[in-house]
């Protein structure tokens, strides 16, 4: 799984920029805010760097999603057949998410956002923050199988049925990753569908 991850490296390059500077950038205009109301143009340019990073995760979230599709049925076959897939060495890209970033909207932004993308934008946190914690979860499973090497067992069977029960519970959030990835890809697409309704108005 670990390996999978590598093909999406170039992207997180990207990702890791535009998340500096949309931080960059609010932390200054929200802090002018303050001191005078934030221009017009101000606020343009504040929308449309969050449709250039919303629309590099809609990429990020196919990629994951068609990976899932596939992974996914093959370890449940893999389980079916008796045998015990391999979840050791589970790891994911970190920072992946711009929950800082995003974080600085949602508790901002409500002075200065749109109240339709401001209700978006806190449902597309909060699902980034679910995804973060079964990703996490993911990672702890993953880390429990490898402790069990050292567990001492009375048999190979009731280490092998300790193996088979905990990726038993490593399919269920797969299952939920997958699901969180693709409400997080349908909100993703209504934010910015959004950001450019309001464009377009502007």
């Amino acid at each position: 799984m670990k390996e999978a991850f590598k093909k999406i490296n170039h992207l997180q390059l990207i990702l890791d920029l535009i998340i500096v500077f949309i931080g960059v950038s609010l932390a200054f205009l929200f802090t002018n805010y303050r001191e005078q109301k934030m221009e017009e143009k101000e606020m343009t340019q504040v929308l449309s760097l969050m449709h250039i990073g919303l629309e590099t995760y809609d990429e990020l979230f196919e990629g994951f999603i068609s990976y899932h599709t596939k992974f996914n049925t093959d370890f449940r076959n893999t389980l079916n057949n008796d045998q015990i897939p391999k979840i050791e060495g589970v790891t994911f890209l970190s920072p992946a998410y711009p929950i800082n970033a995003i974080s600085l909207l949602t508790d901002q932004g409500y002075e200065v956002l749109n109240p339709e993308i401001y209700v978006a934008l806190t449902g597309f946190y909060n699902g980034i923050k679910r995804l973060m914690y079964i990703e996490q979860k993911l990672v702890n499973i993953s880390e429990k199988s490898m402790s069990l090497i050292k567990s001492n067992f009375q048999s190979i069977k009731d280490y092998q049925f300790e193996q088979k029960k905990w990726a038993k519970q490593y399919l269920i959030y797969l299952e939920r990753r997958k699901h969180t990835l693709q409400e997080l890809q349908s909100k993703n697409h209504n934010l910015r569908t959004l950001l450019m309704e309001l464009s377009i108005s502007n």
